[in-house]
């Protein structure tokens, strides 16, 4: 109700749907950079706008693609927009964050990181690799990465490695 966006069951009911319109959808994870010190150092209200702020404009600049919260500062983007046209937008999107500190809407700029994956038709495995990909882009300090095929398998390499090792270990 905060961010007055959809939230992770709305995504979930229409995921499906919106794939069989636009099948070649990407699917977008976003978190936001440090959020806890936005909360620490302003309090909780200025931390609910950042979120209202970044909820209107990722709507805004998505406009035709389902934006919901997932919860906390966390937020996902089902689209049928390029990976290409995805950064355009986030570029976008910094831009209006700029506008919004010097409108006096919020106080200070904050960061984001989003990684992005062709939508799949199983949501599970869609949102693992977006989340995978935002990961990656927080790591490298960047503020976008689209799906990488080499990033992917480092992180299949590495469950393989942990199973392994929690296999000689169950020994």
């Amino acid at each position: 109700f905060l961010t007055q966006i959809h939230n992770e069951q709305y995504l979930k009911n229409h995921y499906q749907e919106y794939l069989e319109q636009n099948p070649n959808s990407n699917f977008v994870m976003i978190d936001f950079q440090k959020f806890k010190s936005i909360n620490d150092t302003f309090g909780h209200n200025v931390g609910d706008l950042y979120l209202i702020t970044f909820a209107q404009i990722l709507e805004s600049n998505f406009f035709d693609s389902i934006v919901v919260r997932l919860h906390g500062d966390e937020y996902a983007i089902l689209t049928k927009y390029s990976e290409e046209e995805i950064e355009r937008r986030f570029k976008i999107c910094s831009k209006k964050i700029e506008l919004a500190v010097q409108g006096g809407v919020i106080p200070r700029l904050f960061g984001y990181n989003a990684g992005s994956t062709k939508a799949e038709h199983g949501i599970e495995t869609t949102k693992e690799k977006a989340d995978y990909m935002m990961y990656h882009a927080k790591k490298d300090g960047k503020p976008y990465q689209p799906f990488s095929q080499s990033i992917w398998i480092e992180k299949l390499n590495e469950l393989i490695i942990q199973k392994d090792y929690e296999l000689i270990i169950d020994f």
